[in-house]
């Protein structure tokens, strides 16, 4: 199973936060026993994590990105995804680094073969998940099977289950991402909460792909080789 190290961006700078507060959000350097800087390419430098999830907060947020650093980060590990904010499929065209397309964003009627699609949760409710024209649309995860046909119907990298309430909390959902796992039938990658090399086993023997930690790393209760290693 993959391990990716995650990096949140916000005005050029490695931010962490919870529960998706992004106004709240603050450079990882503050806390951190991992990393002392803030600077991306300096916290790749320092952990050296073979593969990358990047969230460009800003781009999500559509007040500006971080494109040009995410291309430069590309360059220096094994496999670079991020989650960009794509909203429309030409926007996704040509890129460097591997594309995730969140619901909370992206129609889920114009997804396409080799991309990475993340289905975006909060308060136990997928974000967006509809059609062009219906992105602020809200499903509960009951209705996962609908969502999960469209996405069976193609050959994707793979399917990441985000709770964003999850997020910095070390608390990770495993119902939830166990009901995605059985309804797959693409690779599923589990994020949000996950707090030990203890739950990355656990996740792996579920058959999941992949797992995305941070948090974890930050606080010294997963250590840093496992990125740099990047698998288990």
């Amino acid at each position: 199973m993959r391990v990716y190290f995650v990096m949140d961006l916000k005005d050029g700078v490695a931010v962490r936060g919870k529960r998706g507060e992004r106004e709240k959000y603050y450079p990882v350097s503050q806390k951190s026993v991992a990393v002392s800087s803030s600077n991306p390419l300096e916290v790749v430098g320092q952990l050296k994590p073979r593969f990358l999830y990047v969230a460009d907060l800003d781009r999500i947020e559509g007040r500006g990105d971080n494109l040009q650093l995410i291309d430069k980060l590309s360059g220096i590990v094994e496999e670079l995804m991020a989650d960009c904010g794509f909203r429309k499929r030409e926007e996704i065209e040509g890129l460097p680094f591997k594309p995730v397309l969140g619901t909370e964003t992206y129609p889920m009627d114009e997804i396409i073969d080799g991309v990475y699609v993340s289905l975006d949760f909060r308060g136990g409710r997928l974000l967006g998940g509809g059609r062009s024209g219906e992105r602020g649309t809200a499903e509960t995860p009951e209705k996962l099977g609908n969502i999960l046909e469209i996405l069976n119907s193609h050959r994707l990298e793979g399917v990441i289950v985000l709770s964003i309430d999850s997020v910095g909390s070390l608390k990770h959902d495993f119902r939830l991402t166990k009901k995605v796992l059985e309804l797959s039938e693409n690779p599923v990658i589990a994020a949000g909460g996950i707090a030990s090399l203890k739950e990355l086993e656990e996740l792996k023997e579920l058959g999941c792909s992949g797992a995305l930690v941070a948090t974890a790393i930050h606080e010294g209760l997963m250590n840093a080789e496992l990125v740099k290693k990047g698998e288990i």
